[in-house]
């Protein structure tokens, strides 16, 4: 489960790759994704991240692509309400998000979790009963 400590560590190792030379060499001309959501992210490092030990060095990638999800999620939420406040959405928990996260998963293993954010997003938004 996610609590402050992984967080701040997931926030401090953010910034620190911002701030680091790897940043400074892309140029605004340039046409690339980098970091969480990008193209490569698929379900394979959710789920090797979620079954790793504890003290495994891939363990971080699960809080970063909660992270990662939950602001991607925020972000979308908050453009639309801009346009008709009626549409704000109740965001999960991190333990629901990754119940969720972890069946969408399993039934979409090659999707890349981006796709995965837009797909809750409308599940999300979906009138209950429907």
């Amino acid at each position: 489960m996610l609590n402050q400590h992984h967080l701040a560590a997931a926030i401090f190792a953010l910034a620190t790759f911002a701030a680091t030379g790897a940043a400074n060499a892309i140029t605004p001309d340039d046409n690339i994704v980098i970091g969480i959501g990008s193209y490569d992210d698929s379900c394979a490092r959710w789920v090797a991240a979620r079954t790793a030990s504890r003290d495994a060095p891939n363990k971080a990638d699960e809080y970063l692509m909660v992270v990662w999800m939950q602001g991607y999620l925020s972000g979308a939420n908050l453009t639309n309400t801009y346009a008709d406040p009626k549409t704000a959405v109740a965001l999960p928990s991190v333990a629901k998000f990754s119940i969720w996260l972890d069946k969408a998963c399993k039934d979409e293993p090659r999707t890349p979790v981006f796709f995965l954010a837009d797909k809750l997003m409308k599940e999300l938004r979906k009138p209950a009963g429907r």
